[in-house]
């Protein structure tokens, strides 16, 4: 059997590497398409080699995808700012940001500005139809791959396919008109509310929980039928990992006391706090109580970590320093994890680090960061129960005091379910659809 796997950025194979040495690997061929723009070096040959050396995955061809038409990429674009006035509220932040992002004309921007201020029953209905008549006309566009012609792939694995820019979103077109099976993927946490949308309906769409399923949805358009909670194949990697550092070897590896109690800091993006360095030198110079008892280990987010280049503060350190996705240890992360008391940070996926590994989350509620009131992940966390302060202090007496209500095994049932089985629900669906797509062509 062929599985093609369409990825915007080579990194993101890290999200999914388990899942295709250890179930795919030895079911399929692998044949991979990658955006251009996210070449290593420029160059194909190069990042055909990278991804063999730091995933051996033998694949059996890379190639780049094509870029799709002036014509097209407005319909893309359009309709991927388009869906964020499809639900009764709207993020506006991610509205604005995302139609800022997009190559539109001055003309479709006033437009859909008009239609967020429509009165909602007139927005959600005019909305709704325009969603479902440019995926209509797009997919008439005709194949841009055609690669796939060549590979007769038995399935099409796409992720995310939905970004702003996505090259691989047009898989779902090609797929289509050549009867080709395709599953998307759901990359991130935060990837279906706060980027855009795919431009056709997959047969599949994968997704790691509840709110994910909702926003798929009401937001997106994608009918119920088509959609599939799997939990997330990425955080699978905490699964019966009995054999992390203790606490007295983790502080005895960084140098750090063994008498202080841990506490991470988990980094966020550029997007939500400019400098975040400078955030944190701030609450934790307002605090009181931390140079007390305790130490801090501050995670950068993968893709902010320059700004904590400079940093130095008493009983605090940055870890990794090393900053690629792919170079962070699972084993080191569960290790820290596991001997903190508890995370705490701002808005940023590293959460669900903390939450896999049954790590106590704080919330920091900040007017110094973007998109926290008006975000429906954050918001989502807050709303099953955790509790959101506003210095460093709050949250140590919180810890102390034994007494925050945060339940962990709700929060896991909640947004990763299925944390022991992801991978085996998603070849489960893989393999269903292509038996489908077999009986389909008889």
């Amino acid at each position: 059997m062929k599985i093609l796997i369409g990825i915007q950025n080579v990194v993101h194979l890290e999200y999914i590497k388990d899942f295709l040495k250890k179930f795919l690997g030895s079911e399929f061929e692998i044949f991979l398409a990658v955006d251009p723009n996210f070449l290593i070096n420029n160059s194909l040959s190069e990042t055909a080699t990278w991804i063999n050396n730091s995933y051996r995955l033998n694949s059996k061809r890379v190639f780049t995808l094509h870029k799709i038409s002036i014509f097209s990429e407005k319909i893309r674009d359009s309709l991927s700012c388009l869906i964020y006035l499809n639900e009764k509220k709207i993020e506006w932040g991610y509205f604005y940001r995302h139609m800022n992002r997009c190559s539109l004309k001055l003309g479709y921007k006033i437009g859909l500005i008009l239609l967020a201020f429509t009165p909602i029953p007139i927005r959600i209905l005019l909305s709704h139809r325009l969603t479902r008549y440019l995926r209509n006309i797009y997919l008439k566009s005709g194949i841009v791959n055609i690669e796939i012609n060549e590979i007769k792939p038995d399935i099409i694995f796409i992720m995310p396919g939905n970004m702003y820019n996505s090259y691989e979103s047009q898989l779902i077109a090609d797929a289509k008109l050549s009867n080709i099976p395709v599953v998307v993927q759901t990359l991130s946490w935060d990837n279906l509310n706060s980027k855009g949308t795919v431009i056709g309906i997959p047969d599949m769409y994968l997704a790691w929980n509840r709110l994910h399923r909702e926003l798929l949805i009401h937001r997106h358009l994608i009918p119920d039928r088509n959609i599939a909670v799997t939990g997330s194949i990425f955080f699978q990697r905490y699964t019966n990992n009995s054999n992390f550092y203790s606490k007295e070897e983790v502080c005895q590896a960084l140098g750090i006391p063994m008498k202080l109690k841990l506490i991470v800091y988990l980094g966020s993006s550029k997007n939500v706090v400019k400098k975040e360095n400078l955030l944190l030198k701030n609450l934790l110079d307002s605090s009181s109580l931390f140079l007390k008892n305790y130490f801090l280990i501050i995670r950068p987010h993968p893709a902010n970590f320059r700004v904590w280049n400079s940093w130095k503060y008493p009983r605090t350190l940055i870890w990794p320093r090393f900053q690629k996705l792919n170079s962070r240890s699972t084993l080191e992360t569960e290790s820290i994890f596991k001997s903190s008391i508890g995370a705490i940070g701002v808005n940023t996926s590293g959460f669900l680090d903390a939450i896999a590994c049954d790590t106590p989350i704080f919330l920091i509620k900040t007017p110094a960061a973007e998109y926290q009131d008006n975000t429906s992940h954050f918001n989502d966390l807050i709303k099953v129960g955790i509790n959101s302060f506003s210095s460093i202090d709050e949250i140590l007496n919180e810890i102390d005091s034994s007494h925050f209500s945060i339940k962990q095994a709700n929060l896991l049932s909640g947004y990763l379910p299925f944390k022991d089985s992801a991978s085996m629900l998603t070849y489960d669906v893989i393999m269903r659809l292509v038996k489908n797509g077999e009986n389909d062509g008889k």
